[in-house]
Formats: structure tokens, C-alpha cells, sequence
């Protein structure tokens, strides 16, 4: 009996120790699943900032790309612009040599202008003073005298018109004298003044006194020759007395 009181107790005791050890490791276990369940937490967490961490870098690059793009940009900006400042000053340059070239020609222009009315004028008036003198060829012979010496003297003011028309045409080279096409026409309007209007490469050297119209001396001999015996101009009939010397001749 006493020897059963004995394993009982013992079993008993045991039984307490195998429920501590079980309590114990249950603990135990639950502590490691606490702590296995706070790891995982801490692993989760580790796993979120390592992905932060990697898109901040990531972020971080491309800003940096960016920037070296933009800086990029701005320096390629900055030439264009210091090329543009430098074709806006060189414009600026031509535009006022163009501007002191335009001034320079609308002066020589208007000087042109002027000449040219002030030889349009000059030629009129010896036009007229030509055309007054050949009517008064037929007169008596002083009063032809006097307008032989008179014509010599408009043929002497019409060389020196001719001169200065010469002078003009050699303007004509310069693209800013435009009047000079137009003195041109003067010219040939001078030209036939003083040419044959037959012919019109020879000098007016004889009067028709039926007509006073004047040819050069060849073509009236010709017509003569020719026995037409009319003014080529008007048809009026005339004779070799009618055919006078004119002294339109240049000096």
C-alpha cells in the first residue's frame, strides 16, 4: 500500500510536470507564432520600403535624365539664340546701309529728274527757235544772213545739249537712273531735229522753199535724179531753183 501511495503520488506529480511542460509549450509555441507572425510583418514591411526605396531610385534617375535633357535644351536654346542675336545685328547693318544706299539714290534721282525737265525745256525752246529759223530761210538775203547766224547759233546751243544728253546715257548703266530710258527718247527726238528725215543718218543741209521743209542734200539730188520733183514730206511740187542751202552743221 505504501509503495502505491508512492507511484501514485509520483505519477501525479508528473502528471503536474507533463501538464507544465505542455502549458510551457504551448506557450512556447504561440510565442513563435507571435514572433514568426511579427517577422513575417517586419519581412512584409522591409519588402515595402526595399520596393519605396527602389522607386525613389528609379524616380531619382529620371529626374536626373530630365535634367541633363533640359540642361541639354537650354544650352542648345542659348546658341540658337546668341546665332539669332548675331543675324539680327548683321540685319540690322544691311538694313541701314540699304536704307543710307536708297537716300543716296533717291537724291540722285531727283537731281536726274530735274536735268532731265530743265533739258526737256532747253529742247523745246531750240526746237522752236530751229523750226522759226528754217521758216525764214527764204527771206532776203540779210535777213538770211542774220538767220544763217542765228541757226549756227541754235546748232551750236543743240551740240551742247547733245553733249550733256550724252552724258545722261552714260548713266544708264546705274540701275537707280531710271530717267536715263527716258532721255533716250529725248535724244532720238533731238536726232531728228537736226537728220535727215529720209534717210535719217545725214545732217539737214537744204530747204525746200516751196515748203520749207529740210532733207539732207543727197536725198533731194536723188529725188531730182529721179525726176519726182515733190517734197517727200508734203508732195508739194518744186525745181532744183527751189532747193536752198542750210548751215545746220556741227561743230
Amino acid at each position: 500500500v505504501s509503495t502505491q501511495s508512492t507511484w501514485g503520488t509520483q505519477n501525479a506529480r508528473l502528471l503536474r510536470v507533463a501538464e507544465e511542460k505542455d502549458r510551457d509549450v504551448a506557450q512556447l509555441t504561440s510565442e513563435r507564432l507571435k514572433h514568426q507572425h511579427a517577422l513575417g510583418l517586419v519581412k512584409e514591411e522591409r519588402a515595402g520600403w526595399l520596393h519605396t526605396w527602389q522607386e525613389g531610385d528609379r524616380l531619382r534617375r529620371r529626374r536626373e535624365e530630365w535634367i541633363n535633357t533640359l540642361q541639354g535644351t537650354v544650352e542648345l536654346l542659348q546658341a540658337q539664340e546668341a546665332r539669332l542675336q548675331e543675324e539680327n545685328r548683321r540685319l540690322s547693318v544691311v538694313v541701314i546701309d540699304q536704307e543710307k544706299e536708297l537716300s543716296t539714290n533717291k537724291i540722285r534721282l531727283e537731281e536726274l529728274e530735274v536735268r532731265t525737265l530743265a533739258l526737256k525745256e532747253s529742247k523745246d525752246i531750240l526746237q522752236t527757235k530751229a523750226d522759226a529759223l528754217i521758216l525764214q530761210v527764204g527771206l532776203e538775203s540779210d535777213d538770211r544772213r542774220k538767220a544763217i547766224e542765228e541757226a549756227q547759233l541754235t546748232q551750236q546751243r543743240l551740240t551742247k545739249a547733245k553733249e550733256k544728253l550724252k552724258r545722261l546715257e552714260e548713266l544708264r548703266t546705274d540701275p537707280s537712273a531710271r530717267p536715263v530710258l527716258e532721255l533716250q527718247k529725248e535724244v532720238l527726238a533731238l536726232r531728228n531735229v537736226v537728220n535727215c528725215n529720209i534717210c535719217s543718218t545725214r545732217r539737214k543741209t537744204c530747204i525746200i522753199t516751196k515748203c520749207y521743209h529740210i532733207f539732207c542734200t543727197e536725198c533731194v539730188e536723188d529725188n531730182l535724179r529721179d525726176r519726182k520733183r515733190k517734197c517727200p514730206q508734203c508732195n508739194v511740187k518744186f525745181s532744183e531753183a527751189d532747193v536752198k542751202p542750210v548751215f545746220l552743221v556741227e561743230r
